[in-house]
């Protein structure tokens, strides 16, 4: 019968829910920043609002920081690069090369996000100072994935971060949708 499960889970059994993660911390290295600490509250992405109106992580009494608003989040993926082996008249796959995916945020593009970001990658590199050594600019961003309890049950801290992109989405006059800044982090 259509939409019953026979031998399937539990009743009581906890799954992930794709709405309930954070980002702990965008990873943006001090030196880069610019001040009080991006404010991560409120919408998708966040654990809910206090009473007090801060988030669950926010720093209390920033009133001057920027709020930060995610859409969604592609969390790390392991992929391996794969090497074929003939041998006689079979063909066998290996596992070559392990390596990482690149993380990606989509953050609603909050009026200063943006000059974030951009202080980041102008770390990273400009045109009077070329390539900075990696020490100057990466950083750890951190992320968390927490039951319907607010329990945080698994994090991902990014070793080694940096944003390789920044997407800036597409303005258009079509609809009145919120623009959307995407965010990929590449990390060791």
């Amino acid at each position: 019968m259509p939409g019953f499960l026979f031998d399937g889970p539990s009743n009581t059994a906890e799954f992930h829910r794709q709405h309930r993660w954070i980002i702990e911390d965008l990873g943006i290295p001090p030196s880069v920043s610019s001040g009080a600490p991006p404010r991560i509250g409120g919408g998708t992405g966040t654990i809910p609002r206090s009473p007090s109106g801060q988030s669950g992580n926010s720093p209390a009494g920033k009133a001057n920081a920027l709020g930060v608003y995610a859409q969604s989040l592609q969390l790390p993926s392991l992929e391996f690069e794969i090497e074929t082996v003939q041998g006689g008249s079979s063909e066998y796959k290996v596992a070559k090369l392990a390596k990482w995916k690149n993380c990606v945020v989509r953050f609603y593009d909050v009026y200063g996000l943006f000059r974030e970001f951009d202080k980041w990658q102008k770390a990273i590199w400009s045109p009077e100072a070329g390539l900075r050594p990696a020490s100057e600019y990466k950083g750890e961003p951190k992320f968390a994935l927490y039951d319907g309890r607010g329990v945080v049950k698994q994090r991902y801290t990014l070793k080694g971060a940096f944003v390789q992109n920044v997407d800036h989405g597409e303005l258009t006059y079509t609809n009145s949708e919120v623009k959307l800044l995407i965010v990929t982090y590449a990390y060791d």
